[in-house]
């Protein structure tokens, strides 16, 4: 072997690892970067972007100086809320999502949509989606704990239980009713709470709003038990 063969076989020795390390670093080096959206900071993202959105209602609503600011501050404590029991809850990802998204529709509400009607009133879908979400949540926090419940018992558990939370709900505005209290938001009874063509309309909006989160409290149970069984 010549000292030319030598030389090119030492080449060949020391540019090859060097090749191959520069190769494995490229390949690499994406990995780490998409590794940067993991799953924790992008719900701390949503949480961020909650609050943010949250921030600028209540800075409309303190402009106005009306009732919602209440809701404003049962807002941030749901929003809070979710993100203290993020883990127990596995309030994450799409759950996490919605349930902040049915947070905020409803302070939302702060800016005259319980006023407005397509096709149904906006106070119908608001509950559905407050049904839906509760139904959904629940589904997956009992399905993540391994949960012994047949899955039609669990779904059934899962509607009642939406159910008994939404009239709770009502039972609170009542209870606020009753000592007077009447203007804007969940806590008072004012727009949304009864239809001026109906006599006895709140006990009509009653079982409306009861209907509704019955349908979102099926729809959610429904579609979360064919979503996981299709897995």
């Amino acid at each position: 072997m010549t000292r030319d063969d030598i030389g090119t076989d030492s080449k060949i020795i020391i540019n090859g690892p060097g090749h191959d390390s520069r190769s494995h670093k490229n390949t690499q080096a994406p990995q780490r970067r998409m590794a940067f959206f993991t799953r924790e900071r992008t719900d701390t993202f949503l949480y961020c972007a909650a609050l943010l959105i949250w921030l600028a209602f209540l800075i409309h609503i303190i402009g106005r100086g009306d009732e919602w600011i209440y809701d404003s501050l049962l807002t941030l404590a749901l929003i809070a809320s979710f993100y203290a029991c993020r883990n127990t809850l596995h309030l994450k990802g799409p759950v996490l999502a919605l349930a902040l998204f049915t947070a905020l529709l409803h302070n939302a509400g702060g800016l005259g949509l319980y006023g407005t009607t397509f096709i149904l009133p906006f106070d119908h879908y608001m509950h559905f989606m407050a049904g839906l979400t509760v139904s959904i949540a629940i589904s997956n926090t009992l399905s993540r704990r391994s949960s012994n419940l047949t899955p039609a018992f669990q779904t059934l558990l899962v509607i009642f239980a939406t159910l008994g939370l939404g009239a709770a709900e009502e039972i609170v505005e009542f209870i606020f009713y009753s000592q007077g209290f009447v203007g804007e938001g969940l806590f008072f009874l004012g727009t949304g709470d009864y239809d001026p063509n109906l006599t006895n309309s709140e006990w009509a909006n009653l079982s409306k709003d009861l209907l509704m989160d019955l349908l979102g409290g099926i729809a959610g149970a429904l579609g979360y038990a064919l979503a996981r069984r299709r897995r």
